[in-house]
């Protein structure tokens, strides 16, 4: 399941990342200000999430440049820390 989970996860992201911006206009006349900065962090992220991580290119960069080609992150535990902790 979580290796499942591990391949579609950056697409998922995308697609919720539109999603919520099509909702924007509704959270805007619904809530002002802070709120809808703050509902819109999420699909920020979501997009830079994608820019990051599509082709795995954050977990190669990691373990090529920060762990000297060694594979410390596998795409398990990059879904595990991105998926809760930073979409929750």
């Amino acid at each position: 399941m979580v290796d499942w989970l591990a391949k579609r996860w950056v697409s998922s992201a995308l697609f919720m990342a539109f999603g919520f911006m099509a909702l924007a206009p509704a959270i805007a006349l619904a809530f002002f200000g802070l709120a809808v900065l703050l509902y819109l962090h999420l699909p920020a992220y979501m997009f830079h999430q994608v820019e990051e991580h599509a082709g795995d290119r954050f977990r190669r960069f990691a373990n090529e440049q920060m762990f000297n080609g060694r594979k410390v992150l596998r795409p398990v535990e990059v879904t595990m820390v991105n998926l809760p902790v930073v979409w929750g």
